[in-house]
């Protein structure tokens, strides 16, 4: 039998859905809540929010009917606290700091939604990813779409170059970006294995809360380049962190002026994997080379 709305906001799987559709109201929200009284502390008693609450002249009845306007009572409530209790960003830095000296590579399965806003159009590809990086702290990454039917490819990201393979039309291409082979690495991989420190100089950060993927509690962070040559081209990245770890398990890029975008999603993520000598993509004898 199928379940009813608000069944599913019961057993939890409505709650991300619910908080999606009243995401502007919950931000603001929690805004002049956080305004009021400090979560943590107010919440250990029960009563600061009710008397924090009084003190403004709103009640926590208003609010709560404010809520339920929206959707199920008790669900958003929860919502909200989750955004209210987001890690924050300077302990995502600092975890970031400590793990990057450790980090020599990974490896994942990825689910890549690529959106391409002048002809609204939406493609959904599933692959996989590794990367290996070296110790002068160059990365070289390959993703695999070698199991799509219609775009079959693989590209390789090796410092300065792109390489890109395609095996069922038996090519390759390789693109040399020079000095701009950093933007790539940035524009594909951003969030794995950089210290927080780097992030920073780079972007300027901030917490849009917290938020499920696939079953783990992450905050959300929102990145905004501080370059403006980047910025030209790459509006804002989102990266979801797990809570307690240091790399994203969800990517969002946002293209400037196109308005396109790309999602990516990471599963069965593997750090510092055995990877037999130096990573890249095997291309067969007598595979085209085209310019």
């Amino acid at each position: 039998m199928r379940k009813s709305s608000k069944e599913h906001a019961q057993d939890g799987r409505g709650v991300g859905r619910a908080a999606e559709r009243s995401g502007e109201f919950l931000f603001h929200l929690a805004a002049r809540i956080r305004a009021l009284c400090a979560f943590e502390k107010c919440a250990q008693d029960g009563r600061g929010v009710d008397r924090a609450a009084g003190r403004s002249g709103e009640s926590l009845f208003h609010l709560a009917a404010r809520i339920r306007a929206l959707c199920a009572p008790g669900v958003c409530l929860f919502a909200l606290a989750l955004s209210l209790r987001a890690e924050d960003v300077s302990v995502i830095l600092k975890r970031m700091n400590d793990a990057a000296p450790s980090f020599h590579g990974m490896s994942a399965n990825m689910h890549l939604v690529t959106y391409t806003a002048v002809i609204q159009d939406k493609l959904e590809e599933d692959g996989t990813l590794k990367m290996q990086k070296a110790k002068n702290g160059t990365i070289r990454a390959v993703m695999d779409f070698s199991g799509q039917k219609d775009s079959a490819r693989e590209i390789g990201l090796f410092g300065k170059t792109v390489r890109m393979y395609f095996p069922n039309a038996k090519y390759y291409q390789d693109y040399e970006f020079g000095k701009n082979g950093d933007l790539i690495n940035q524009f594909l991989l951003l969030g794995f294995g950089a210290s927080g420190d780097d992030l920073s100089k780079s972007y300027t950060i901030t917490s849009e809360g917290m938020e499920k993927i696939a079953g783990l509690t992450t905050t959300k962070l929102l990145l905004i380049p501080k370059d403006p040559q980047v910025k030209e081209k790459l509006a804002r990245v989102e990266l979801w962190i797990p809570e307690g770890q240091a790399d994203p398990i969800q990517q969002q890029f946002f293209e400037e002026p196109s308005g396109n975008y790309r999602k990516v999603m990471y599963g069965d993520i593997h750090l510092n994997p055995a990877i037999k000598g130096t990573l890249d993509i095997k291309v067969p004898s007598g595979t085209e080379k085209r310019k």
